[in-house]
């Protein structure tokens, strides 16, 4: 199914290119319909108003694009965010994904320290939260004093630590995600920049891009429920006879003889 819309894009794609300025959107739409019928029709998946149904879902996502491209040529203004920072803005994303990576580190870090914190029943159904367990160690802190007693004083000890590290990965975590919005807000101003210094060209490939990408999104909304409806019949079919006729005969033939041991050591069995 790729490979067939593979086919028809290479054909549309030629078409879309002559939009720009010469109003030819009908047209494009009345002979696409059919070829992307034809093209998908390559196997028997999809049945005749699915296959319309792939190209009239897009033909709605897309419409007014086209129409933008007949009166105005490539603007930038139809391309996506996304699309400009994959596209030019890498390094951004990626230093994006690597701050991400080490909050989910931190915040696993931080529910490994609250698991540690020991509260009474009645604090822990306020919800273990930072707030309350750094209210609950600071609590408890406080009502050991100046504790003479070896014991006493090794605890205290030991709920400052925790304290002071659940205070560190909470610092850590703030501090990411300050860095997070920072990077997140200095990726969106370079692509608005990069928005109003885009080459024809450049324009071109991402809005065709764009496309291409909706058309196959389509595909396979259409591809991914005929594949939970062919799940289902299996599913089905295992719930119904996962068990076979062998087991369920041995296990009646099992259960006869539980019962007829039963009724004989009643006396209900009369043996000849």
């Amino acid at each position: 199914m790729d490979q067939a819309l593979a086919l028809w894009w290479d054909g549309a794609r030629a078409a879309i290119e002559k939009l720009p300025h010469h109003n030819q959107v009908a047209a494009f739409r009345r002979e696409s319909i059919v070829k992307l019928k034809k093209e998908l029709a390559v196997t028997s998946i999809l049945d005749e108003f699915q296959r319309a149904g792939v190209f009239v879902n897009w033909w709605e996502a897309v419409r007014w694009d086209m129409k933008a491209i007949v009166a105005t040529g490539w603007t930038p203004s139809l391309i996506p965010d996304d699309y400009i920072k994959s596209a030019f803005l890498a390094d951004g994303l990626n230093e994006i994904s690597a701050l991400e990576v080490t909050l989910v580190e931190a915040e696993s870090d931080l529910a490994e320290k609250l698991e540690q914190v020991e509260m009474d029943d009645e604090d822990e159904d306020n919800g273990n939260t930072i707030k309350t367990a750094k209210a609950y160690l600071k609590e408890q802190i406080t009502g050991l004093g100046s504790a003479g007693t070896d014991s006493a004083q090794k605890e205290k000890s030991s709920l400052a630590a925790l304290l002071g590290s659940l205070e560190n990965t909470e610092k850590k975590l703030k501090a990411l995600r300050k860095s997070i919005n920072k990077a997140k807000g200095n990726l969106d101003q370079q692509v608005e920049v990069k928005r109003k210094t885009f080459a024809e060209g450049e324009a071109r490939q991402l809005i065709l891009q764009k496309f291409r990408d909706t058309a196959r999104e389509k595909m396979y909304q259409y591809l991914n429920a005929e594949l939970k409806r062919l799940i289902g019949v299996f599913e089905n079919l295992w719930d119904k006879y996962r068990v076979s006729f062998d087991d369920i005969s041995l296990a009646r033939n099992e259960s006869v003889k539980g019962v007829v041991g039963s009724l004989d050591s009643l006396g209900y069995v009369e043996h000849k």
